[in-house]
């Protein structure tokens, strides 16, 4: 089955609007570096935070977009004369 994914672009907003920032990770004892700092981080700016006006596309103009789930799904159930039911499964991806 092939399904078009789609996207949803806010047209107000560039990558020029977003704020970059760094936290500071929790200090592990045994670290030598105890002032560990996760950067990378981005935010939209406060200027444009509540401006929308979303565009709903095709994914594919964003470039080659795809959704692959390979899942395997085991269930068992049972029924006993005295009405009593077990049942019991596993879900697992496969990689």
């Amino acid at each position: 089955m092939v399904r078009q994914l789609t996207a949803t672009d806010n047209q107000l907003r560039t990558p020029q609007d977003f704020d970059s920032y760094c936290v500071a990770a929790p200090s592990i004892p045994t670290c030598r570096r105890r002032r560990l700092q996760v950067c990378g981080l981005s935010d939209v700016s406060v200027a444009k935070f509540t401006q929308v006006d979303n565009l709903v596309t095709q994914s594919s103009h964003y470039g080659k977009q795809q959704q692959v789930n390979n899942f395997i799904d085991v269930a068992i159930s049972t029924h006993l004369r005295s009405g009593v039911q077990f049942g019991g499964g596993i879900d697992t991806a496969v990689r």
